[in-house]
């Protein structure tokens, strides 16, 4: 269904690798980087092909740094785990890290990469960490080193992300870790978005986006519509048009009236809204945290387009809202977008051109007042 939601990229995630210890839950199999021959008896090669007849891109999901107990790497090679002598090794998410600090192992997670990105038709990565280093140690380094586990850990792990993205320019990769423990700077240099956090409900997406767009800019910054929280469609949409816009859902079980509203969503972002927001200046005009609703404007570099989101997050009266970063001297056509089929917008000014001064000192009044409804108007100028 990616194609019917004219979706630029399918994401096979978690699960397609391991033979001895297949991955079919996520206490094995961690480790062992051979496609499953049950589940993909004709390879990644060939799901890859069928993407791209489709005129859809393919990704594919690794963790190459982490290991389960029950894996062939773990059951050859126990002393590659990051670990401390006599003591029972904590498990998190049934797994361990590689310590990359030891030269094999970061050509082993090195090998990882290669070796699955260079699978024809390939063109994009999401590299998870799905847990932390909670008992340093390694049966590599010497004893008065072990200070000094992390430190190598880190270097090793940026060395193996650089040659990714040397190798692999043209592939667009995402930085992914549980509640965003890998959003660094550091990591974003060989990375094109980062994965903010596993909370996708889009009311508390509102907030967590606010508090990461401070560091990090809205091109990094993965928004993926999802049914978590269970919220309405529109509104879903709306958050997640906000930031670099995916979708986490499976399409067989929605309705085709959902299948509209992704479809055209995700048009209108494409072609209209993504560049403004992923390119553009960001202007905070109320804050979730003191407001009962959130709203921002992004602006482009010269200042003739923006976008302006609103997400009502308690009932309230509809007050004025004041775009920023306009040229005070431009007319812009002000428009609603992203409306149900069939709905016409009840945005005061919606259709009117209107000068940026005017606009930023009277504002526009968007139609929200009940908890979940939300707005996004483009601000067009016109020479």
């Amino acid at each position: 269904g990616a194609k019917e939601i004219v979706a630029d990229t399918f994401l096979l995630d978690d699960g397609w690798f391991g033979n001895a210890h297949p991955r079919n839950h996520d206490n094995a199999g961690l480790g062992d980087w051979q496609v499953n021959t049950n589940k993909l008896p004709r390879g990644l090669s060939y799901l890859a092909g069928e993407a791209s007849k489709r005129g859809v891109n393919f990704g594919i999901w690794i963790e190459p740094e982490m290991v389960n107990p029950q894996s062939d790497l773990f059951e050859k090679h126990p002393d590659w785990a990051i670990q401390q002598p006599h003591r029972e090794p904590i498990l998190s998410r049934n797994q361990l890290d590689l310590d990359l600090g030891n030269p094999a192992v970061c050509d082993f997670a090195w090998g990882v990469v290669d070796n699955t990105l260079a699978t024809p038709g390939v063109n994009f990565v999401k590299w998870d960490a799905s847990r932390f280093v909670s008992q340093p140690g390694s049966t590599y380094l010497p004893a008065d080193g072990q200070s000094e586990v992390l430190i190598k850990y880190n270097f090793a792990l940026y060395e193996v992300m650089a040659r990714m993205a040397k190798k692999f320019p043209d592939t667009t990769a995402m930085l992914c870790s549980g509640g965003g423990g890998r959003a660094d700077y550091g990591a974003l240099k060989f990375f094109h978005e980062v994965w903010p956090s596993d909370n996708t409900d889009p009311r508390d997406r509102v907030k967590i986006q606010w508090g990461y767009s401070h560091i990090f800019p809205a091109e990094s910054m993965v928004a993926h519509i999802t049914r978590s929280g269970n919220r309405p469609l529109k509104f879903t949409i709306d958050v997640a048009m906000s930031g670099a816009l995916g979708v986490d859902m499976d399409l067989r079980k929605l309705s085709p009236e959902a299948l509209r509203q992704f479809a055209a969503g995700i048009a209108l972002y494409k072609k209209e809204i993504r560049d403004v927001v992923e390119q553009g200046d960001l202007y905070r005009l109320e804050s979730p945290y003191e407001k009962p609703r959130a709203a921002l404007n992004y602006v482009s570099a010269d200042h003739s387009r923006a976008v302006l989101f609103v997400y009502q997050l308690q009932d309230a009266t509809s007050e004025t809202v004041k775009p920023r970063g306009l040229d005070p001297r431009m007319h812009y056509h002000v428009s609603e977008v992203n409306l149900p089929a069939g709905a016409k917008s009840q945005l005061a000014g919606d259709g009117q051109i209107v000068d940026g001064a005017t606009l930023m000192r009277d504002g526009l009044v968007p139609p929200c007042r009940k908890e979940f409804e939300s707005a996004v108007a483009e601000l067009a100028g016109e020479k």
